[in-house]
């Protein structure tokens, strides 16, 4: 896993407890890194170049991902 991916994973972990139930169910590492890449990728395209799916897609990964 690359440096920042991790980063990312570690402040999600520590994030997740505040944020959810304690039943609710933690992505794990593999999801993690699929919905992070996916969402940086489509942050780098920018905002105007989405189509209505997509800014519903970031909207739901950045639930998922605990991102503001």
């Amino acid at each position: 896993m690359e440096r920042d991916t991790h980063r990312r994973f570690l402040e999600y972990l520590e994030s997740f407890p505040y944020w959810n139930a304690p039943s609710a169910r933690k992505l794990t590492r593999d999801e993690f890194i699929e919905f992070d890449t996916t969402l940086i990728a489509l942050e780098a395209r920018g905002h105007a170049t989405w189509t209505p799916e997509e800014t519903k897609l970031v909207g739901v990964l950045k639930k998922r991902l605990l991102r503001d």
